[in-house]
């Protein structure tokens, strides 16, 4: 399955750095595979077989042993992402003087489980 990984706070003004390429070596060391990175921005695309449950607990563990500083993380999977695309107001995505182009995923509405 494909997930979006989203890190909160890092590589912002010098602080909490996390080099992506050193990330992306390290997430397939924990088995995910083919992880990608949009610049530097601590948005990370990955493919896993392990539940969701393995991939959060593998992460949380390679952050804690890492990185000298809390990693505040979220994993969304390609259909969860669907869903909320298709939740979007009807002006998402449109041609405007205005430009929308963030998404906030609370974290209560998420499952760990299968």
């Amino acid at each position: 399955m494909d997930y979006l990984l989203l890190l909160r706070g890092v590589n912002v003004g010098g602080k909490h750095r996390m080099p992506m390429a050193l990330l992306r070596d390290q997430l397939i060391q924990t088995g995910l595979k083919k992880p990608a990175s949009y610049i530097n921005s601590g948005n990370l695309f990955f493919t896993s077989d392990k539940s969701r449950k393995e991939i959060w607990d593998s992460l949380n563990q390679l952050f804690q042993s890492h990185y000298e500083f809390p990693v505040t993380f979220q994993i969304i999977d390609a259909l969860n992402l669907t869903e909320i695309m298709a939740q979007s107001p009807t002006w998402w995505g449109q041609d405007s003087e205005w430009r929308h182009n963030t998404l906030f995923k609370l974290a209560g509405n998420l499952s760990l489980t299968n």
